[in-house]
């Protein structure tokens, strides 16, 4: 049987750099809404799950996994459940940064889980 071959480098290199600057950018919007304030856990939660999710995805694409268009769809969806939850929060710098980071890492995300793997052999 043949092995699955990974999507071009350049585009394992961009989800890759999107996801890390997500993952900051959420844990960044966590630790500021909790000194602002009293957030919803609900906002918490989504902005956490994203976080650990892009360090996933991250990590998947790092190693070569064949497993990363499964996550790369998971990371997409929770980078748009991470933007509602930002803008639901406020409008300042920190949030801001979150939303822009996390609409990026969804399109890259999207567009690795929709790239069809070739099979090598």
């Amino acid at each position: 049987m043949s092995e699955p071959r990974l999507p071009p480098a350049k585009d394992l290199r961009g989800a890759f750099l999107a996801c890390l600057r997500a993952h900051e950018a959420c844990e960044e919007a966590v630790t500021h809404a909790l000194r602002a304030g009293e957030p919803g856990d609900e906002c918490i939660g989504a902005l956490l799950d994203c976080a650990d999710v892009c360090r996933t995805t991250s990590r998947y694409i790092r190693h070569g996994s064949p497993l990363v268009r499964g996550t790369a769809s998971v990371c997409a969806e929770l980078c748009e459940r991470a933007v509602e939850s930002c803008t639901a929060l406020g409008k300042d710098g920190v949030l801001t940064a979150c939303v822009e980071a996390c609409r990026r890492a969804a399109a890259w995300c999207r567009r690795l889980a929709e790239m069809p793997l070739e099979r090598t052999a």
